[in-house]
């Protein structure tokens, strides 16, 4: 900064006032009083030498000159900076931007999410109602079957008693038929024999009566 750059023009007046001293046979005082001088050259009052008055000037040049510089420099750079604002400035819209596209995005997959969790809840709990139907259909089927499976076992018990005593009287329908038609050929053979002792006697008796009838005439 300027005041910096004063502290360190005083401590080279300073020493240019002792160098100068030292060869014209000043004091310390002298030199304090001659850079006091050098000093108020800076704020307007002129000083005694004109040797000192030229490095005064001399150097103060050099400060102006070192200070217009680093203006200028500082200048260059403000608007340097002024421009990274700007940037800044601009990426800073850019950025809120992409943030709200993100947002915008992130809520549109979370939504989408959240109506495909719905959909599959939703799947789930008819898929669900499913499962229980079908089991409460299994569970009567299973019931039906279990009462169709005892009344068999009671019809297949009463099937092998039925064909025991069919088998049985089977049996006996043989030996009964058996007999039927012996004793019916014994019958049939009976009215043969009966016929024939009808015809038989009828015979007989006519011969007999046709002799008698014979006796008759010849004896009249």
């Amino acid at each position: 900064t300027t005041t910096s750059y004063l502290q360190d023009f005083k401590e080279v007046i300073e020493h240019m006032w002792a160098n100068l001293a030292g060869r014209e046979g000043h004091s310390t005082t002298g030199v304090e009083s001659q850079a006091t001088m050098g000093l108020n050259h800076n704020q307007g009052v002129k000083p005694k030498s004109s040797s000192l008055d030229t490095l005064v000037e001399n150097e103060m040049k050099n400060i102006d000159t070192t200070a217009k510089v680093k203006t200028k420099r500082v200048e260059k750079l403000r608007p340097s900076t002024n421009k990274k604002e700007d940037t800044d400035e601009k990426k800073e819209p850019n950025l809120n931007h992409v943030r709200q596209e993100t947002m915008a995005k992130e809520t549109q997959v979370r939504t989408v999410l959240a109506e495909h969790q719905r959909r599959v809840r939703e799947e789930s709990e008819r898929l669900a109602h499913v499962e229980i139907e079908l089991r409460k259909l299994s569970a009567q089927e299973q019931a039906d079957i279990g009462i169709l499976r005892t009344q068999l076992e009671d019809i297949d018990r009463k099937l092998h008693w039925l064909q025991k005593d069919f088998n049985a009287k089977e049996s006996a329908y043989k030996k009964s038929k058996e007999a039927l038609d012996a004793m019916e050929t014994r019958k049939r053979s009976m009215h043969e024999h009966l016929a024939l002792m009808v015809l038989s006697s009828e015979k007989r008796k006519e011969e007999k009566l046709n002799e008698l009838l014979a006796n008759i005439d010849s004896k009249s």
